[in-house]
C-alpha cells in the first residue's frame, strides 16, 4: 500500500475506476469500460465516493509518496487470510456500510490505529445480541471473534511502514 499527497495530483487526470463503471453499467464489459474511460472522466468523484477509489491517468512522482506499507504475507499469514478471504470485495451497494472497516483496516496497516476495526464491529454486535432473544452460544461466538481480532491487532510481525 502507498500513501500519496493528494494535493500534488492534477484533478484533470482523475478518472472513475473501471470496476465502478462496470457496477453502474452492467451492459458493457470491463474491457469496454476501460476503452471508454475518457468518456466517463467526469464520474471520478462519484467513483471515489461510492466505491472508495478512482484512477489516476498520469505519472505519480516518487516525491508525492508520503509513506508505504510492506506486508510479508508469508510471515503475516493470519492477516493474509483476512485480506484474501474476500471480506473486502466492495460493491457499490455495500461500500458506505463497509467504509469504516476498510478505512480502519488501512489505518491499522499503517500503524495509525492500535486495534483492528472488526473489534468494535463485533463488540457492537455482541451488545446488540444481548438485547435480543438470541442463544448464549451465538453471543459467545462473536465474543471469540473479538478476542481473535484483539490478538491479531497486537501481532504486526511481517508488516513494515516506511515514512518518506
Amino acid at each position: 500500500m502507498i500513501e500519496i499527497d493528494l494535493r500534488k495530483l492534477d484533478t484533470n487526470l482523475l478518472y472513475p475506476d473501471e470496476d465502478f463503471l462496470s457496477q453502474i453499467d452492467k451492459a458493457r464489459t470491463l474491457k469496454e469500460h476501460r476503452k471508454k474511460l475518457d468518456d466517463c472522466k467526469m464520474f471520478w468523484d462519484s467513483s471515489l465516493f461510492t466505491l472508495g477509489n478512482c484512477a489516476y491517468k498520469g505519472v505519480i512522482k516518487p516525491e508525492w509518496i508520503t509513506r508505504y506499507c510492506i506486508v510479508d504475507f508469508d510471515i503475516a499469514s493470519e492477516i493474509s487470510e483476512e485480506v484474501s478471504n474476500g471480506s473486502f470485495e466492495v460493491k457499490i451497494e455495500h461500500y458506505q456500510e463497509l467504509k469504516p472497516l476498510i478505512t480502519g483496516f488501512t489505518e491499522w496497516f499503517f500503524g495509525d490505529r492500535e486495534l483492528l476495526p472488526q473489534i468494535t464491529y463485533y463488540q457492537d454486535h455482541v451488545e446488540y445480541l444481548k438485547t435480543t432473544d438470541r442463544e448464549i452460544w451465538e453471543i459467545k461466538d462473536y465474543s471469540v471473534l473479538v478476542e481473535h481480532y484483539k490478538w491479531l491487532s497486537a501481532n504486526r510481525t511481517g508488516i513494515e511502514v516506511v515514512n518518506l
